[in-house]
């Protein structure tokens, strides 16, 4: 059955000009099965991943990491990072703050402080990418810390670590992506004055902290390293709806009458295109062969039915795909394309 449903979420990326995906939550039984179907020619997509380490689990997970990564390691299916949720999400008040919600809520982080910083950095020392979930400030605090303690043990190197959703990000901890050299990947579909922003996020931390809500343009401003992507399943896959919401900080399904959230973190098309190219490819150590239509690297490209750089913004989330092409192989085409 998940073979099956690996089949079908390649044919549905396809359809909107994926290539390549960060499965950011795998376990040895997934890995098995992406390295089955591509043994089968069953996968259209580039699968870099990211396997789960547990809070509960022990020092010993280092070698189940460095196991998988032996194990599955071509350039269609690889895992080469480490999956770390450092706290929950805001809607039910288990996203990691550095100061209470509004109700005094405390929330703690999901890995003990200590436990957390020794697996960074074995993780780094064993040049493993770490990917972390981190919803709250606090959480990106935590988690930066421990990365800046990572590179003071092992020494500097271009691991890309990174910090995934970014909710609420202090603006003292803005610099330190750059510094670090951080990878910040957002999921911007998130950054618009839908329904229930006003009741889970703003209300529960105020005004102020609020005008730092997923600080895209902040923190991609610094020159820090940065992707953008989805959640999916949580969220749509659909690389246009965010890309919008990204640009206009408005509800794409709404348009330009929407309410506009914290405008000031509005980006570029530019920005969003190369945050879904060659800014993941790098993201996800595949910058060698992906992300660019450059000589030497692998033919992934991606037609659509409008120019990206000369349409409305408002107007992104009616662009259509027209075909897709994998290493030069024609992955999907539109019915009505003729090209």
């Amino acid at each position: 059955e998940i073979r099956e449903a690996m089949k079908w979420g390649c044919a549905e990326l396809n359809k909107v000009g994926f290539t390549g995906v960060l499965d950011a939550l795998v376990t040895p039984q997934t890995m098995d099965l992406y390295h089955q179907a591509e043994q089968a020619n069953e996968l259209t997509l580039r699968v870099a991943s990211t396997a789960l380490v547990k809070p509960d689990g022990d020092m010993g997970q280092i070698e189940m990491l460095k196991e998988m990564r032996a194990k599955y390691n071509s350039p269609m299916v690889k895992t080469h990072s480490a999956k770390f949720f450092i706290d929950g999400v805001m809607e039910n008040k288990t996203a990691l703050l550095l100061e209470p919600y509004a109700d005094g809520t405390v929330a703690p982080a999901l890995f003990e402080k200590e436990f957390f910083e020794d697996m960074i950095v074995a993780c780094d020392r064993e040049k493993f990418q770490v990917h972390v979930h981190g919803l709250g400030d606090g959480a990106a605090r935590m988690t930066l810390d421990a990365f800046e303690k990572a590179r003071k043990v092992n020494g500097e190197w271009n691991s890309l670590h990174q910090i995934a959703h970014l909710q609420l990000v202090d603006p003292a901890d803005v610099p330190r992506f750059k510094e670090l050299g951080v990878v910040a990947n957002f999921q911007p579909l998130w950054a618009c004055m839908e329904p229930t922003v006003q009741t889970t996020c703003i209300d529960q931390i105020g005004p102020d902290r609020s005008e730092w809500i997923y600080p895209l343009a902040a923190i991609i401003d610094t020159g820090a390293p940065y992707a953008i992507s989805s959640d999916w399943c949580v969220s749509t896959y659909e690389p246009m709806p965010i890309m919008q919401t990204a640009l206009t900080r408005q509800d794409p399904w709404v348009g330009r009458y929407a309410p506009v959230l914290t405008p000031q973190h509005r980006i570029d098309i530019d920005t969003a295109v190369k945050g879904y190219t060659i800014r993941a490819a790098e993201d996800a150590w595949n910058s060698d062969i992906a992300g660019s239509i450059t000589p030497g690297k692998c033919a992934d490209m991606v037609i659509f039915d409008q120019d990206l750089y000369e349409i409305d913004p408002y107007d992104l989330i009616n662009v259509k795909t027209m075909a897709t092409f994998l290493e030069g192989n024609e992955v999907y085409r539109n019915e009505s394309f003729d090209g």
